[in-house]
């Protein structure tokens, strides 16, 4: 049996944590060089074209679920650097 104290699983949580936000904003820097641009004006560009694009219209959906998993891992990592959470 393995006994792990709050400190262990609080280094493992932030380990995991910070590792998946280094995948999201490689992901977001991805898009922002692929477009040249960031989110807010690329959704603009989007959604005022006269012409519907699938591709870019694929990859706003991917860059926005991003955007919102990154703005998440932020709190999250926030929380554990504040102390800000709870082991069961």
């Amino acid at each position: 049996m393995t006994i792990n104290n709050k400190e262990t699983i609080r280094n493992l949580l932030y380990a995991g944590i910070l590792y998946e936000l280094h995948l999201a904003e490689d992901k977001l820097n991805y898009f922002r060089s692929k477009y040249k641009t960031d989110l807010k004006n690329f959704e603009a560009a989007i959604k005022n074209s006269k012409e519907e694009n699938f591709a870019e219209w694929d990859d706003y959906l991917e860059w926005k679920g991003f955007q919102k998993n990154h703005e998440y891992l932020i709190s999250q990592k926030e929380a554990i650097e504040n102390e800000n959470y709870k082991v069961a």
